[in-house]
């Protein structure tokens, strides 16, 4: 995987992408993110066991990559 293009081209396996919920909500009134995580609900183990440790740690980068890449948008307003 080409890292030039991993925002675009990585999609998250069907099991992360359906059972881990992290979403950027919003920002609050001085501007800073919003992010909604559902840990709770969370079951890390069934996660661990269902997806592969590369895809976990390619998820991991694709929702910070994210963040940060919104925490620029917002800076430039």
């Amino acid at each position: 995987m080409k890292i030039d293009t991993f925002l675009t081209d990585y999609k998250p396996p069907d099991v992360v992408a359906k059972y881990f919920s992290y979403e950027y909500l919003c920002n609050d009134k001085e501007g800073r993110v919003v992010m909604y995580v559902d840990f709770g609900n969370l079951d890390l183990k069934g996660l661990w066991l269902a997806a592969k440790p590369s895809d976990g740690i390619k998820t991991a980068m694709l929702y910070g990559e994210r963040d940060i890449k919104q925490l620029h948008q917002n800076n430039k307003k």
